[in-house]
């Protein structure tokens, strides 16, 4: 059952996805809700796309938007087959699992925190190298990057922004 329901998602992924220049992997329902509150934020602006492996539950985003894959071969296909300007996601590790870079697009990959941790001592050493682009929620975090870029020579951009998640959780809270 879960082929074919990846079937259907796959072609209405490719049936529609000229319709989007952004995406989001949400691995998880629980890396969707660190990612929400950039998701709703771009959502204002222009469609977005989610792609996922579990049942995500969406407050305000469109369900058609959402892409589940729960197959392994889908979820590589997906991936390899994606045409996006941007692809946002709080998955690390590009291009060593089944989350890969598109070989048919010149997609942007944004890696967006969802911990406030150190990048070096719980990711693997190589686990953000394949990113355009990457966020630090601290300066210390800020710091690490810098230096993987620097041992690594890499050209992934570091960027510096608020936290999302603290800011959602204050909001639940009132």
């Amino acid at each position: 059952m879960k082929i074919l329901k990846d079937i259907f998602n796959f072609y209405r992924l490719k049936k529609t996805e000229n319709r989007y220049n952004i995406g989001f992997f949400c691995e998880s329902s629980f890396i969707y809700e660190y990612l929400e509150p950039y998701i709703e934020k771009k959502q204002k602006k222009i469609k977005v796309l989610i792609i996922s492996f579990d049942n995500i539950k969406p407050n305000s985003i469109d369900k058609e938007s959402i892409f589940i894959f729960q197959t392994k071969i889908f979820r590589e296909i997906v991936f390899l087959t994606l045409r996006l300007k941007f692809l946002y996601s709080s998955t690390p590790n590009l291009n060593q699992t089944i989350f890969r870079k598109s070989k048919f697009s010149k997609c942007k990959y944004i890696y967006l925190q969802h911990t406030p941790v150190s990048m070096t001592l719980i990711y693997s050493s190589n686990a953000f190298d394949h990113f355009d682009a990457v966020q630090t929620i601290s300066k210390y975090q800020y710091n690490e990057m810098k230096e993987i870029v620097f041992k690594n020579k890499l050209k992934t951009k570091i960027f510096k922004s608020k936290y999302q998640f603290i800011n959602k959780q204050i909001r639940n809270n009132k």
